[in-house]
C-alpha cells in the first residue's frame, strides 16, 4: 500500500494577519488543530510540517518539520510551487499520497480526511479530491465551481494585487 504523508505548509508572512499561524483558536494556536488531527490519524504515516515559524509548540513522533525557503514565505509563493519543491528536495515517490492541510481550517474533523482518502482510493489515485463547502458570504479569495471545472476568482500570479470583491456571481 502506498504510503500517505499529510503536508503542511504554515508561513509567518501573512500580510493581513501577522503571524495567524501561531494565534491561539479556541485555546490553542491555530496551527497545532491541523498538526494534532494529522499526527492521530492512522492512516497517516507521516506528518510534514513545511515552515518559517520559530518557536513551534507542538511535538509528536510523527512530525517532521521541514525549513521553508524564503523564496517561497512570501505573498506570491503558491502552495503548488512549494509542493513541486519539497517533493523535488525530499525526493518524494511518485506512488506515496500526499494529503495538502491548510492549518487556516482548524474545524476540519478526522471523517473529514477519511473520506477523501476514500473517494481518492476509489478513484484508483487518479484523480486530486478537493473539499468544498457553500459559503453565505464568501471571502475575497474564493474558488468558483462552474459547469464542472473548478476557477480561481483572481490572478494566480498575483493573488494579493488581483483580488476581486464583486460578489454578485456567486
Amino acid at each position: 500500500m502506498a504510503k500517505i504523508k499529510a503536508f503542511v505548509p504554515a508561513r509567518k508572512g501573512s500580510q493581513r494577519i501577522p503571524n495567524k499561524n501561531v494565534h491561539l483558536f479556541k485555546g490553542k494556536p491555530l496551527l497545532n488543530w491541523t498538526l494534532e488531527l494529522a499526527c492521530k490519524l492512522e492512516s497517516i504515516d507521516e506528518v510534514f510540517l513545511c515552515t518559517d515559524i520559530d518557536n513551534l509548540s507542538y511535538f509528536h513522533r510523527k512530525l517532521n518539520v521541514l525549513e521553508r525557503p524564503t523564496d517561497f514565505s512570501d505573498s506570491t509563493a503558491t502552495i503548488i510551487d512549494l509542493i513541486n519543491y519539497i517533493v523535488k528536495r525530499e525526493k518524494w515517490k511518485m506512488d506515496e499520497i500526499v494529503i495538502l492541510l491548510l492549518p487556516t481550517a482548524p474545524l476540519r474533523v478526522s471523517s473529514d480526511v477519511i473520506e477523501g482518502l476514500k473517494l481518492f482510493n476509489y478513484f484508483c489515485g487518479k484523480h486530486t479530491i478537493i473539499s468544498l463547502s457553500k459559503v453565505a458570504q464568501p471571502p475575497e479569495l474564493l474558488w468558483k465551481f462552474h459547469k464542472g471545472t473548478l476557477n480561481s476568482n483572481f490572478d494566480l500570479n498575483n493573488r494579493v494585487a488581483s483580488r476581486k470583491s464583486n460578489y454578485n456571481d456567486y
